[in-house]
């Protein structure tokens, strides 16, 4: 299974959302079982989607990235389509309407 890349600092975060195509980043924790839960969803998700970049962001070491994006608590998920913010989740959500928004973005592209 295609592993997530850890992202470990602002600038790295920033260069994959503007540099990448598609980027989707998971925000979460290591302490939450839903962040887990949607982590293993989005690898998975990640093996037919191979163009779309992947990343995971730990809150913990990423508090003022977080900040910054206003994300305010875990999990939450943004996707980038050319560098633009077009996906934004938090709370509770589902990762079929992430991965469907990302399918159409991806169609559309083509």
């Amino acid at each position: 299974m295609q592993e997530m890349k850890i992202i470990q600092t602002s600038q790295e975060y920033i260069t994959f959302k503007e540099q990448e195509k598609f980027s989707l980043f998971l925000f979460g924790s290591e302490k939450c079982i839903p962040c887990k839960a949607l982590k293993e969803k989005i690898r998975a998700w990640n093996e037919s989607h191979p163009q779309v970049f992947c990343g995971y962001v730990p809150l913990e070491e990423n508090i003022s990235l977080a900040a910054q994006e206003n994300i305010l608590g875990a999990p939450a998920v943004l996707a980038f389509v050319g560098g633009k913010e077009a996906i934004r989740k938090a709370g509770y959500f589902s990762l079929e309407e992430v991965f469907s928004s990302m399918d159409r973005y991806i169609s559309c592209s083509a």
